[in-house]
């Protein structure tokens, strides 16, 4: 049957991405991804306007065992299928958009903060913001994070992750408590642990809990990029073909109450309890970050993960040039290679597996 179909496809939500060295098809559906060679990325792209006999031609039939070897592989595992009416499928769109003001934000703090949570989550609120992440370098009993939390538990927030010093104080009945009674906690990260492990709670919970041994002291702990951090979902790659992955529709109140981009990036907006997150948000520049997408960015714009990589601006190779590879990046697109010391690093960053 297949045999006498004359076209073969792709699966519109299966998209390649050619990189310097290799290629990869990045599965938006499934949220994977898997490597080709760029000879075959070219063939898939020859095979959107031409037939399978058309491409082997054009390649005075060369490649044709290959070609049929590929073609095969990609369906049978459900990549892509054989037609012969290949109008009929267009490609998925591209384009992104959100109806929200702010997509996600981060809450830094410290000994010394002293945020005014209530003023922060009804500006958040405002702002349409779905996703929060709060950071705090200092121990924070389960009191006070109950305390805190209270503000948030009749907001628009959709996603809250944690990420707090261990200390005897959080048994795992505190755990389970918390996280039943704020639901919208998706993560509690444990730094500073005396090992690394997942946290089993004894209810069903969709939230996940890990205790890692790393010290997370302060903000410059961030930008870490590498393949435990990939999103190959439809929202991360549609976002990136035209924005930034890390700041787009990001706003930030650091440990002293400085709003910003990133907690890491030097310019302040304004501090919280001054101004509102929404006139720190209509200043002139604090913007000008969102669009820089990783076409732009030197070395990622020839990598084969760009469109499914968490970017950084705060921490990058070249401070002179906001368009240089982030620094906390270890792969090189050209080799294909991740750098040696990127293991350790991945060892550092990982949070434990079950």
């Amino acid at each position: 049957m297949l045999e006498q179909k004359k076209h073969f496809q792709l699966f519109a939500n299966c998209i390649p991405v050619k990189g310097a060295s290799r290629s990869i098809i990045c599965d938006l559906q499934r949220n994977t991804y898997r490597f080709i060679p760029n000879l075959l990325y070219d063939i898939l792209q020859k095979l959107q306007t031409h037939s399978v006999a058309e491409v082997k031609a054009a390649y005075h039939n060369e490649y044709d065992q290959g070609i049929d070897q590929y073609l095969g592989l990609l369906t049978k595992s459900e990549w892509g299928f054989w037609t012969n009416e290949p109008n009929r499928f267009p490609d998925i769109s591209l384009e992104w958009n959100h109806p929200a003001l702010i997509t996600n934000a981060i809450i830094d703090s410290d000994a010394h903060s002293t945020h005014d949570y209530q003023k922060i989550q009804k500006e958040l609120d405002l702002l349409g913001c779905k996703a929060l992440e709060m950071r705090t370098y200092s121990p924070v009993p389960p009191t006070q994070l109950h305390s805190i939390l209270r503000y948030f538990q009749l907001s628009r927030l959709q996603h809250l992750t944690i990420t707090l010093p261990f200390s005897d104080e959080w048994s795992v009945s505190e755990i389970t408590n918390l996280v039943n009674q704020f639901p919208r906690i998706i993560q509690l990260i444990f730094h500073s642990a005396p090992e690394d492990k997942v946290c089993k709670l004894p209810i069903e919970t969709h939230a996940s809990v890990l205790f890692i041994q790393k010290v997370i002291d302060n903000k410059h702990h961030c930008g870490i990029v590498h393949p435990i951090y990939f999103s190959p979902n439809l929202s991360h790659f549609t976002e990136a073909q035209s924005n930034n992955t890390c700041l787009n529709r990001k706003i930030s109140i650091d440990e002293k109450g400085n709003i910003k981009n990133c907690p890491s990036m030097p310019k302040s907006y304004g501090n919280h309890k001054e101004i509102s997150l929404l006139n720190a948000l209509q200043k002139t520049s604090f913007k000008d970050s969102w669009q820089i997408n990783k076409d732009q960015i030197d070395t990622c714009k020839d990598c084969e993960f760009r469109y499914i990589c968490t970017d950084c601006r705060a921490y990058i190779q070249n401070p002179q040039n906001i368009f240089s590879k982030p620094k906390k990046c270890h792969y090189n697109p050209y080799s294909a290679q991740w750098e040696s010391n990127s293991k350790e690093n991945l060892q550092k960053n990982t949070p434990p597996s079950n």
